[in-house]
């Protein structure tokens, strides 16, 4: 019979064990409410299933519970705020100033002299000059346009010249021909333009 009561002694063990963890594991559950209710007034009398040391284990439980959140509460905000804001801002803004600096373009085209005159036969303004392949390479085309303005600044039209395959550097004379009389005008401007296809 030794072994019927070992065993028997091992069942009563495990259930007396297994019961204390219940009992245990329901105070510690039930310890926030219980807890939370002493500081109003009143004051839970213990039941059964606590009678065995539950409130010993909720006390303890709340208390070790409550200052490992203050501990947490404590300590995470200040690290947060102090270091994520300033690396950002002081990195981010200098970087991108920096690299936004745009390079001028060179012409391409460059008229070295311009006279206003008036056509031979017709009357009307006609613009000479020179002009020269400045872009360091062939150019499929090239136009130069003369904006003729009467006195009151108002433009009455223009004068047009173009060229194709011109090779770099080469300096080309130029007639730029309008419909507009030659009376009419006060002032011109010059312009070019050009283009590879």
């Amino acid at each position: 019979m030794s072994k019927e009561n070992d065993s028997i002694n091992r069942r009563m063990f495990v259930t007396a064990a297994g019961s204390s963890l219940l009992v245990g594991l329901a105070g510690c559950t039930s310890g926030g409410s219980e807890s939370e209710g002493t500081p109003q007034g009143g004051t839970k009398q213990p039941d059964d299933s606590t009678a065995q040391g539950g409130n010993k284990d909720t006390e303890s439980g709340s208390e070790s519970g409550s200052e490992s959140e203050s501990e947490e509460t404590e300590t995470a905000t200040p690290e947060e705020t102090e270091t994520a804001t300033p690396e950002e801002t002081e990195t981010a803004t200098p970087e991108e100033t920096e690299t936004a600096t745009p390079e001028p373009e060179t012409e391409a085209v460059t008229v070295e002299e311009h006279e206003l005159v008036e056509a031979e036969y017709g009357g009307t303004a006609e613009i000479h000059g020179k002009v020269t392949n400045t872009s360091g390479g062939e150019l499929s085309y090239m136009e130069v346009t003369g904006r003729l303005y009467d006195a009151d600044d108002v433009r009455l039209g223009e004068a047009l010249w173009n060229a194709s395959d011109a090779p770099a550097d080469e300096t080309f004379k130029f007639e730029a021909f309008s419909t507009v009389d030659y009376a009419d005008v006060e002032r011109y401007e010059v312009v070019t333009d050009s283009s590879n296809y």
